[in-house]
This record gives structure tokens, sequence and C-alpha cells, in this order.
């Protein structure tokens, strides 16, 4: 769990660890699309001398009212113009109907939606606008599958050294022949193909096999929904109980509440059903369900560090050659630039240069010591795509002393050029402070280039490629900077349901780093990347360990089983928190050992924190809740002896991932080359939904005196 929370943690640590006329296509908006596909219909019923008779019925001099009003267009009236291409008219099966409902549909979506208290209206009045799917959306799904079908074509052009032979394993080739045959694919052997993309085998979840996935099952909705004449009926009863459920939400926000509302959302989203309610629902219920916040302290104490250099310098001022050697002495620190956009900071660096200096012009020699004052600053962005750098800039002040001149021994020349010298001194030191300035930047720029491309290589690397790879980057991933703290605002959605139903608790506590995470994006995270999955209990380990922050089991060399589990499709891992107590729930559809199936079980654990002047730490309360799917303790429900056995395995097997005491470890910043920075836990909370975490900088230890 804290680890978890570390996770979210390192989208504001990252970089702590280094430092013309081509043609093009503006794409249309809706309300475009809307007036180029009525003018496709219109122009297609002119040909056929039909247009008036339809302009009446599909309500189009009103559509013709509401596209004049742009944005501002009546989403009632909108609607209303809509339901008419659902009416029962074969005709209106016909491509340019379809393509304008199509249209007419997305401009809806992107109409301003709904306020959260009118969304069980909007909800109960879409019950008039259901749209049957037609032949239309069948190609439109077919021609969709068929490219995602490409796009997994060329990603397996380059497999992955020891990754199983995917094309042996899932077949696509197979899902193509079905597509082309003359009298339609058997929606047999398509259900067949999506089992086997949807077979949850570790992988499975990068994007080019989840469009496969999707792909199938988009298909195979739109297939068995043309004709189906219970539809309708189950969308309007379906739409009135998410309407009873979303003024249940409004007053008491709950996770039962949403993931039952996700449901309901999930079903509408499958069967291409009032998108706009979707759309409505998922904008106004949901808010960002992540929050990070980096004190300044903490990244200064990765990057600040002394500076000390010699460094041989060749300059040319006032036709004067220069040999000089300079020592900079000085310090880089890090200050923090106050930005909504992005996080921004600068990297200063203050010191001073002091060189000795031989000038040499002709036969003559001046000989002279200077200090140069330096003041650099190189600004660091970081944003959701990537971290970069603007150039440095300083500023810089030279006062140089002349200590002699040599001319061969001639002292009158000598005498002479002192004097000429002397009088040249603020320009020439004007002219070397410029120099200095130049030479700065670009050792400032030159050292930064290779720290922020490695630590823009590691964010992608390691979080943003993974993440988008298998569709789990968050909606929504914001930086912001005060002078204090560097700030991340994330929502967590993916696949899963709705994300916070508000804004998170306050942070009093001063602290180095601040975790505040709703359990939406712990539950939409783990039922994105997990649900259905089945992975062995190693794996398992692996991933409760590195992600949720479980105590590491200890190797056991007695117990050589390895214990598979295939998760839920949807909530495989929950969490909930409230009242300084957490709950993690695993759900498993089904587990197996060596070769022997078992029914699907779920576990429970529920821990409370507990504060002490030792510190903090999680107790467990009771024993591990081991119940099948739907059985309700105390109702007098027998679990069968195949249940029982099952219960006390998972009970010793869970046992050792879910200790009695949840104990924290110090976050220790290790970086070669700097001293190690350790943070302490200093707030572990849960409230409401919302887990708290805090750390603090441990001081440095003081060195043993010596003796």
């Amino acid at each position: 769990m804290l680890r978890l929370g570390l996770r979210f943690a390192c989208f504001g640590l990252v970089v702590l660890s280094t430092f013309g006329s081509a043609g093009y296509v503006v794409a249309q908006s809706p309300e475009e699309q809307v007036r180029a596909k009525l003018g496709e219909m219109e122009q297609w019923l002119a040909e056929g001398k039909e247009a008036d008779a339809w302009r009446p019925v599909l309500l189009l001099d009103q559509l013709d009212r509401e596209l004049a009003k742009g944005s501002a267009a009546d989403r009632t009236a909108v609607a209303e113009v809509l339901s008419r291409f659902g009416a029962d008219d074969p005709g209106l099966a016909m491509e340019p109907f379809v393509r304008l409902r199509q249209a007419l549909e997305q401009w809806l979506v992107s109409l301003p939606s709904p306020a959260a208290g009118q969304l069980a209206g909007a909800a109960r009045a879409a019950k008039a606008v259901f749209l049957p799917r037609t032949p239309v959306d069948l190609q439109d799904a077919k021609d969709a599958l068929l490219a995602a079908l490409d796009r997994l074509d060329e990603a397996l052009k380059s497999p992955v050294p020891g990754e199983r032979d995917w094309k042996a394993a899932l077949e696509p080739e197979a899902i193509r022949q079905q597509l082309t045959r003359k009298e339609g694919p058997s929606l047999t052997a398509l259900d067949a193909a999506y089992l086997r993309f949807a077979s949850g085998s570790e992988g499975l979840g990068r994007v080019w096999f989840l469009d496969v996935r999707n792909g199938l099952r988009q298909y195979l909705s739109v297939a068995r929904s043309i004709g189906d004449r219970k539809l309708q009926k189950q969308f309007e009863v379906l739409l009135e109980a998410l309407a009873v459920r979303l003024e249940k939400y409004a007053k008491q926000p709950s996770a039962e509440l949403a993931e039952e509302i996700d449901l309901a959302l999930d079903w509408l989203d499958q069967a291409g059903q009032a998108k706009w309610v979707v759309k409505a629902v998922g904008s106004r219920l949901s808010h960002p369900n992540v929050f990070v916040e980096v004190s300044r302290g903490l990244m200064a104490s990765r990057v600040a560090e002394s500076v000390e250099d010699t460094t041989p310098i060749r300059d040319c001022i006032l036709k004067t050659d220069i040999h000089a050697t300079a020592h900079t002495t000085g310090n880089l620190n890090i200050e923090l630039v106050p930005s909504s956009d992005n996080g921004q900071f600068d990297l200063v660096f203050q010191g001073n240069a002091e060189s000795d200096s031989v000038g040499c012009r002709g036969k003559l020699q001046l000989f002279a010591n200077g200090v140069t004052h330096i003041v650099a600053r190189k600004r660091v962005r970081i944003d959701h795509e990537k971290i970069a750098a603007g150039d440095a800039e300083s500023e810089a002040d030279t006062s140089t002393t002349i200590n002699g001149v040599d001319a061969n021994g001639k002292c009158l020349l000598e005498k002479i050029a002192c004097r000429r010298a002397e009088k040249q001194r603020p320009k020439a030191e004007c002219i070397a402070s410029r120099h200095a300035e130049a030479r700065f930047n670009d050792r400032m720029d030159g050292r930064a280039t290779k720290l922020i491309a490695d630590a823009n290589e590691r964010y992608t690397d390691k979080f943003r490629r993974p993440l988008i790879q298998r569709r789990l980057f968050p909606e929504v991933l914001r930086f912001a900077s005060s002078k204090q703290a560097l700030q991340v605002t994330a929502m967590q959605i993916a696949q899963g349901s709705l994300a916070a139903p508000g804004a998170p608790p306050q942070v009093n506590e001063p602290g180095d780093l601040s975790v505040r995470i709703h359990q939406s994006a712990i539950n939409n995270l783990t039922g994105s990347a997990l649900g259905g999955m089945t992975l062995d209990e190693k794996r398992f380990q692996q991933i409760l360990t590195e992600n949720l922050g479980a105590p590491k089991r200890p190797a056991d060399e007695d117990d050589n089983e390895n214990w598979a589990v295939t998760f839920a499709r949807r909530q495989p891992i929950s969490v909930m928190f409230a009242g300084d107590m957490f709950t993690v729930t695993i759900r498993g559809m089904a587990y197996a050992n060596e070769g022997k199936q078992y029914p699907g079980m779920n576990v429970t654990a529920t821990y409370k924190i507990h504060r002490s002047e030792r510190g903090l730490k999680a107790i467990r309360q009771g024993d591990l809740v081991v119940v099948p799917p739907g059985f309700r303790l105390g109702s007098g429900q027998q679990l069968s002896a195949r249940e029982q056995f099952l219960r006390k395995v998972l009970e010793h097997r869970f046992g050792k991932f879910f200790e009695p005491e949840m104990v924290p470890k110090n976050l220790v910043m290790a970086q070669e080359g700097r001293p190690t920075t350790e943070l302490q836990l200093s707030r572990w909370e849960t409230t409401n939904g919302w887990l708290v975490l805090g750390w603090k900088q441990v001081p440095p230890s003081k060195p043993s005196p010596s003796t």
C-alpha cells in the first residue's frame, strides 16, 4: 500500500535522481461533421426526390435552428432530433441516415454536460433516445477490428526475446479468415478468439492485444444487438436504475455505488447507447484521485552540492591573448518557480572564480589576477510528456588587479603599458565578465544536457511508455509548482470506475513528501492491469511487494508449491480507506495448483493504523476472510468440502502476504557520488476513501568522534 503511494510519488521525484508548407488536414469539429453529413444526406434525398418527406419526420428544421446556435445549442432539442433516427423504420438503417446519426451523437457528446445535480434527469430523458444498431455500424466495427489486427501484425514483426509465440497462441489469421467469409463470420468462432485474447496470460495487457480484444468484443456486441427486440426494454430499465443510483450517489458517495454506476456506464458504452450520458456522468462525478507534493528541501537534497574545480582559460580581450587558470568555488542549489501550467524550478549556481593570468600582446606580457563573481540559472520544466530545460543565463562581475608588465626589461615601455592597461581595465573587466558568462553558460548547458536526457529516458522507459502500452497512463496528469513544493495531480480511471467524488483532505502538517490517494485510483489501476489475468504465486508476490507495499515473503525451502490465481474481471484487487483502517480484497475467479483446478474465492484482510512513540504500523484485525464470491457471512450458507479445503490453503498462503503487522521501513534515496537521503513515514491516515501519507527527512547521523 505504501509503495503504491510511492509509485505515484515518482511523478514528482523522477527528475531528482539526475539531472513550411507541407500538406496537413484539419479535423472537423463535431458541429462541422453534423453540417457535412446533413448536407450529404439532403443531397442524397434530393436525388430521389424524398427530401421534403423526410424533413419533418427527422425534425431537420429544428436541427437547423440548433446548429445556428453553435456550442449554445439546446441539448434536449438535439436529443429530440437524434431520437427520430431510432424510429422503427427500415429506411433509417441506410448509410446516409446512419452517418448523420453518428455525427449527431458525437455533437451531443461535445456539448456542455449537465450539472451534477441534473445527471439523474439526463439519464431518464435519454430513455427516449434508443438507437438500434445497423449493418453500417457492424461494418464500422469490422473495419476497426481489421485495423487492430493490422497493428498487431506490425507489432509482432519484432518479437520480444523470450516471449511466447503469440501468433500461434492467439491465431489472429483465423479472425481475418472469419471476417472475409462470404456468408459472414461464425460468432462462435469469434467468441473463441475473444477468449484467447482475454485469457489473462501475462503480456496480453499491451495496447496491440487490447485493441484486438476490444475490437472483437465490440463486433460481437453489435452483431448480436442487430434485430434484438429485447434490447430497448433493457436499455430503458438500466437508465432508470442508473438515475436512481445517481440520486443516491449525489447524497452519499460510496465505492459500492460507484461500481454499480460504472457497470451501467459499461453496458451503455458496449451497446453504443446514450454516449452523452456516459460522458456527462464520468466528467461530472470524477475528480483527480492522486495528489503528490515534493518539498523544495527534498529536491535540494538530491541536487544541491558544493562546486570546486580548476580550469585553464584561453581568451582574447582588447587584442590581448589571455592565458589563465581559474579556480572556481561555489554552490549549486535549487529554487522553485511558482507556475500553474507545469512544474518549474531553477538550478542556481553562485560562486567565485579566482584566476591568475598572463596577457600577451606582441612582446609585452601583462600579469594580473582577478575575481569573477557569477550567478547562473537554468530553468527546468516538467509536464506529463517530458522534462525540458531552457538555456542557462548568468551574470558575472569581474574585478582584476594588474601585478605588472614585462617588456624585456624596457622600463619606460613597461610604465607606459602599465598606465595604458590600468586605463583600459574597466573596459577589459566588462568584456571579461561577458566572456565568463558565455563560458559558464556553455558549461552549465553541457553538463545539464546529459542529466536531462537521462531523466527523460528513465521517465519514458520506466513510467510513461509502459503505462501507455497498457492503457494505464492517467487520464489527467498535471504538474505545478509553488515556492515551497513541486505538485503533481493525477486522475486514474483507465478501464475502471469513477474517480474521486471530491477534493482530498488538506495537508496541514509540513513534510518533505506527501501523497494523497483516493481508493478509486488503486481500484481502477489494479482493475485495468489485473482484471481477468492469471498469475502464479511468485509473480503475484512480486506485484504485491512492488506495487501494493505488502511485506516481502521470506523464502521457504520446504514450500515448493506455486499456486496460480485467475483474477476476477472486475475489481480483481480493491481497497477501502476509512477511519484509520484499510481493507484489501483479492478476488480470484479460479485457482490452480499442479494441474488441478479450484473454484473462485475472495480473500480479505483488514488493518488498523496504530500510532505510538515508536512510530507507525498497521495491525491486522483478526484472521483473513476467505469466502466464495457472493457468499454472505452469517447467512447460514455452508461451504462444500472442496471449498473448505481451498479456504484453509488460501488462509495459509495469503497469510504470508498479509502478515499480522505492517511496519513501514524508511524510504532511502541513494545516488552514486551523493549523500544518501532517508525519509521516515510521519503521517499515515485513512479517511473517507483517502489514504494520506507523509514523510520527513531523517537528519543525517553525525560522525562518531575520533578516538
